[in-house]
């Protein structure tokens, strides 16, 4: 992890990840698709009538993703600031406190 030392403070920089680019690139198309087929013939008024398992479908698969994408942005912002604590006057603080607990 990049980091920058600033008035003896280290300060790692969000920086997406891999999985969350992943993420954002597979509700790009998921949420594309569906608005092609769905969403825009919805809103028009132009989509014949569905049984409500299909709108359940999609309200449970929608929130799905809307949940994969905070789970992604999450950790992303999770490592980021893992990465600063880690940081103790030099020494990495899980070591120091697992010495505590293995006592």
């Amino acid at each position: 992890m990049a980091s920058v030392a600033t008035g003896g403070a280290v300060r790692a920089g969000f920086r997406p990840s891999f999985h969350l680019w992943m993420v954002l690139a597979m509700c790009f198309f998921i949420f594309g698709g569906f608005g092609l087929t769905y969403l825009g013939p919805m809103a028009a008024g132009t989509r014949p009538p569905d049984p409500p398992v299909v709108h359940l479908h999609g309200v449970v698969f929608f929130a799905w993703m809307v949940l994969l994408v905070a789970q992604s942005v999450l950790i992303t912002i999770i490592s980021a600031v893992d990465s600063r604590v880690e940081v103790w006057n030099g020494q990495d603080y899980r070591l120091f406190y697992l010495s505590f607990v293995a006592q």
